[in-house]
Parts: C-alpha cells; sequence; structure tokens
C-alpha cells in the first residue's frame, strides 16, 4: 500500500516564513536600540570621565601655581638669611682685625702689667693677627660680590612670581582643551567654555586669591616676620658675643693677672626693610687682684750730725751736711683695672650707608648687646654707629616684592576651576552605516552632549613623622598635621598644595543647561 504524499500548494509555500522574518526584523531593531543607548550610555560616561581629567588637570595647574610661590618664597627667605650672614660676618671680621692689631688699646693697658704674664697674650694675638688679617683682604673683595649675587636672585625670583602666576592663568584653557583631545579625540570644549561671565569670574577668582605685598610699604610684614625668625637667621647673625677671659700667674707682685674680653655684634633688618645692618665692637678689660709692694735699693741722702766730717750739702750747695747710703724702699704701686675699646667693625647692604635706628625689624635692639634701652651699649659700638656702616655691599638691598594669599585664615580655599566639554552626538556611533540613508536614516542632529567637571587647590600639611606617615597618610584627615600639634592655615609659605576635583557649583550647571537647550555647537 503506498503512502499518501504531504503536498502543498504553490500559494502556500513560504507563509511560515513571514512571523519568524517579522521577529527577526524586530530583534534587530530591538538590538540596534540597545546597542545604540549603550554607546550613547558610554559616551556619557567617557564624556564625564574626561571632565574630570581636565578639570584636575586645572586644578593640578592652580596647586603649581601656589606651590611655586611657596618655593619661591622660601627660597627668597633662605637667600636674605645668607646676605644677612654675609653682612655680619663682614662686620665681624673687621672687628676682630681691629682687636688683634699691633699696638691696640687693649695691648697698651696690657703693656701696664706685662711684666706678670700678660707678653703671653699679646704673642696669641700678633699670631691670631696673622692669620685674620689676610681674611679680612679677602672677604672685602669676594663678600660684595657674593652679596650682589644673592640680592640680584632675590629680584629674579620675586619676579618670576609674578610672571609664573600670569602665564599659569593663560595656560588653562588650552591645557584643558589638550587633555580632553588626550582622553577623547572627538571631545573639545564648549563653546565660549572659559569666556563665559561666569568662568572669567572663576578666573578672576583664581588671579585674585592670591597677591603681591611690597614689604616697604607696610608697616607690619609677614615676609619680613618670617625672615626675621631666630630659628631663620640664627644665632651669628642676631646675637654675636664671644668672651674670652684668662688669668695669668706671673712672676711677680702681683701674682695674678686677669684679662676678660666681650667682643659683641649683631645683624639687624632696617625697620623699613630697606637692607641688613650690622655692628660689633669690643671691650678688653685688665685687672690685677691686689696693690703691689715691692723693695728697691736705691741711693738716699743721709744728713750728718754736728761732729760728723761730712760733706757740706748733698750736692755741695751750702746745705746741711750729710752723705748718701744705700738703702731699701719699700714702694707701693696701686692695683690695675683698665678697660679699652679697641675693636669695632660695621657693614651693610641697601642705598643707604647710616644706620637708621637702634631698633630692627623683629623686636630686635642694640644690634645684639644685651640691654633693652636703645643706645645703651658699649662705647666701640656706639662710635661705629656714629661713624656709620661704610660702603654697601649691595645697594639691590632690602625686603623684595612677594606672592601670599589675599586673607589670611582657614577660610582661605583655593577658587574652583569648572570645565565644559562637549561631544556630537554623530560621534557616538561607531560604525557610521547603522545611521542608514536616504528615508531611513537616523538623525543624529540633536544637540551636543555636555559634562561639567570643577577642580581646585586645597592645602593639606602633613605629619613629617610618625607612623601616620606610613598608614593612611592619603586617606585618612589626621595624618596630615603638623608635628607640633598646631593647625597651620593656608599661605604660600609651605608648598603643601594638591589637587583635587570639586562640586560643579549650580549656577554653571544652570548656564551650561541653557546652553545645550539651544543647541550648542562648533
Amino acid at each position: 500500500m503506498t503512502a499518501p504524499a504531504n503536498t502543498r500548494h504553490a500559494d502556500e509555500r513560504g507563509q511560515a516564513l513571514l512571523p519568524a522574518l517579522l521577529f527577526l526584523a524586530v530583534g534587530c531593531a530591538a538590538l540596534l536600540l540597545a546597542f545604540g543607548s549603550l554607546q550613547l550610555t558610554s559616551a556619557k560616561i567617557q564624556l564625564q570621565n574626561t571632565a574630570d581629567a581636565s578639570a584636575y588637570a586645572a586644578a593640578l595647574l592652580q596647586a603649581r601655581d601656589y606651590n611655586f610661590s611657596a618655593y619661591t618664597n622660601r627660597a627668597m627667605i633662605a637667600n636674605q638669611a645668607a646676605v644677612a650672614q654675609m653682612v655680619g660676618l663682614k662686620s665681624f671680621v673687621d672687628m676682630l682685625d681691629e682687636h688683634v692689631a699691633e699696638n691696640s688699646p687693649a695691648d697698651q693697658v696690657a703693656s701696664q702689667v706685662s711684666r706678670n704674664g700678660v707678653d703671653e697674650w699679646i704673642r696669641k694675638k700678633r699670631e691670631a693677627r696673622a692669620l685674620i688679617h689676610p681674611v679680612r683682604e679677602r672677604l672685602d673683595v669676594d663678600l660684595p660680590r657674593m652679596t650682589r649675587s644673592l640680592d640680584t636672585i632675590i629680584s629674579a625670583l620675586s619676579d618670576a612670581q609674578r610672571s609664573y602666576h600670569e602665564a599659569t592663568l593663560m595656560g588653562v584653557p588650552s591645557l584643558a582643551g589638550q587633555v580632553a583631545r588626550a582622553n577623547q579625540p572627538d571631545t573639545r570644549l564648549a563653546d565660549g567654555a572659559f569666556d563665559d561671565p561666569r568662568s572669567q569670574q572663576e578666573l578672576s577668582a583664581w588671579r585674585d586669591h592670591s597677591v603681591e605685598f611690597k614689604p616697604l610699604e607696610r608697616p607690619t610684614d609677614r615676609f619680613a616676620e618670617a625672615v626675621t625668625a631666630a630659628s631663620t637667621l640664627g644665632g651669628f647673625t642676631t646675637r654675636r658675643w664671644i668672651k674670652e677671659e684668662e688669668t695669668v700667674i706671673g712672676d711677680g707682685c702681683w701674682g695674678a693677672v686677669s684679662r676678660k674680653a666681650d667682643l659683641i655684634g649683631g645683624t639687624q633688618l632696617r625697620p623699613r626693610r630697606e637692607g641688613w645692618q650690622a655692628i660689633d665692637g669690643t671691650s678688653t678689660r685688665v685687672q690685677t687682684r691686689h696693690d703691689c709692694a715691692t723693695t728697691k735699693v736705691i741711693q738716699v741722702w743721709v744728713e750728718d750730725g754736728d761732729d760728723d766730717g761730712g760733706e757740706a750739702g748733698a750736692a755741695g750747695d751750702g746745705g746741711a751736711k750729710g752723705h748718701w747710703e744705700l738703702r731699701e724702699v719699700r714702694e707701693i704701686e696701686p692695683s690695675v683695672d683698665d678697660t679699652s675699646e679697641e675693636g669695632r667693625g660695621g657693614a651693610g647692604n641697601g642705598r643707604k650707608s647710616r644706620y637708621q635706628s637702634w631698633y630692627g625689624y623683629g623686636g630686635y635692639v642694640n644690634y645684639g648687646y644685651p640691654n633693652t634701652s636703645p643706645g645703651t651699649v658699649m662705647p666701640s659700638m656706639r662710635a661705629q654707629y656714629r661713624a656709620g656702616s661704610g660702603v654697601s655691599t649691595s645697594v639691590d638691598g632690602g625686603l623684595k616684592p612677594y606672592r601670599d594669599l589675599a586673607g589670611q585664615g582657614p577660610d582661605q580655599i583655593a577658587p574652583r576651576i569648572t570645565i565644559r566639554l562637549v561631544r556630537d552626538q554623530r560621534s557616538t556611533i561607531s560604525d557610521q552605516r547603522l545611521l542608514g540613508e536616504g528615508r531611513v536614516g537616523v538623525s543624529m542632529s540633536g544637540p551636543p552632549l555636555t559634562a561639567l567637571a570643577s577642580g581646585q587647590a586645597y592645602f593639606a600639611r602633613p605629619d613629617e613623622k610618625g607612623l601616620r606617615y606610613v598608614y593612611g597618610l592619603l586617606r585618612y584627615s589626621g595624618g596630615w598635621s603638623r608635628t607640633d600639634g598646631r593647625t597651620e592655615y593656608p599661605s604660600l609659605f609651605n608648598p603643601y598644595w594638591e589637587a583635587r576635583l570639586a562640586p560643579v557649583p549650580d549656577a554653571m550647571r544652570a548656564s551650561a543647561s541653557d546652553a545645550s537647550s539651544h543647541g550648542e555647537s562648533r
């Protein structure tokens, strides 16, 4: 028996394929929509990441601007301290050379008791002079040259602060655009991104957040306070006090002879901060402990009695008769207590050769002499003050303009810098053939994608010691503190400025939204 054949009419063939094709078309459309949405979402994420990178780069520029000012401020402080040391060194060596000079007033005082051992001290001074005098001659040539070089460097650092600050502000738009293109070539800065009023306001706030101060025009100055701090200048600059004391046991009747010398001086910043000045002086005291009684054998005239046959008169002058005899005579020489002012020196830089005051900026007085009454110092220092500081080691002296924050306090936060980036929607499609052509083409001519990001510099003083430096330095704010437990406010004297992202201001978001709604394009 033959089975019936499975046959269809010709007009029924292929009807089952239509639902499958329809389902396939719908699935492809859904897949295409999902793929397009995924690409658009990915593009938005990439755009925001790019905006964050550009904003962080701008904040990094801002931090470098502040740190550059901090480094140059510290360099100027160090160089000013070096200038003060050189001025003080010249004054000190000049005084020392006068102190050990041959036949000085101190030597003349000592010669009163030279037989009691002070001649040894004079010998030592002679040896010291052979060493010190050539040093003075060499320093007279080298110190002015070195001081002028340092003052030139200080002026250059001051000018560099101003130039770097302005150049950094001008370079922010270019850097933001470069970072954006490096992260995503299809991304660009929005039209007028740094020309609109709000962006200009941010740049203006950055420009005015730090200002240039001129120490010579202010009654008090922070830079002057930093440079005159005792920890900055050191002991040799603020007060040079050398005490020499020696007691010699001699062969003479006095037994002991003491010599005390005080070499005192200091360097001060002029009250108007126009330069450094130094004064040094020496006072030497030679002293014996008691009067000196000596017995001498001398010839004395002794008158004769009436029965004695002697010469008529001591010298044949017709006087009473007498004769010469050798007798012991006891003489008392008073003790020696004499003081000499045999050494002084002075030096300075700046345009003035006269001393301005016994006071110096920062609470100093009397150029290191331990007396709070101005001008009450040893005579040698007063003599140097009247004579003046001499030829200036550098006429271009004094404190120079520097940059610092306009205000002081914990609320001195760096202004935010907002970056606005855009990307055309057509660039989000990896294959333009997916958009179609003609009547079936998909239009991607809508407003460009927009992303905003803000960054700013911030000040953080790290804990330079302890385990907190190793653990959690960047994660925990407690690791960013001073070792002395104090809170350091933001300033441009310590280079502890870092970069971070910041919340975008609402006003900038509203402005960007208005620009997007009007179809921003380039």
